[in-house]
């Protein structure tokens, strides 16, 4: 392999590994605030990681009946959003609740 063949390579996979990873940083002077700490990302949604404890303080868990269902997103400090069949077929929201700041979801 020429010098400069192996210099493509190698700033080919220089590229795929900083792809790879993300380190989540957040700015604390924005008004919805920050989580407990940084963190840093490895892997997309498919497949998934495990979180590090409090890193993603607007995570909430949707609930029926005090039972976890599905996940949310916090929108503001009102509302939330999460999938469409999460709530599917709910014709009365005082069963649906919400459960926030917590590390481990015990049922």
């Amino acid at each position: 392999m020429t010098n400069r063949a192996e210099t493509l390579v190698f700033f080919i996979l220089l590229l795929i590994i900083s792809v790879r990873s993300t380190t989540y940083q957040c700015d604390p002077t924005i008004q919805c605030g920050c989580s407990a700490q940084s963190t840093v990302v490895t892997s997309r949604i498919v497949g998934g990681e495990a979180a590090a404890d409090y890193t993603w303080g607007w995570m909430l868990s949707l609930q029926r009946s005090f039972s976890h269902t599905c996940s949310a997103s916090l929108l503001t400090s009102e509302y939330a959003v999460t999938a469409a069949h999460c709530v599917y077929g709910v014709i009365d929201i005082s069963i649906l609740g919400v459960g926030v700041g917590m590390s481990v979801w015990v049922n």
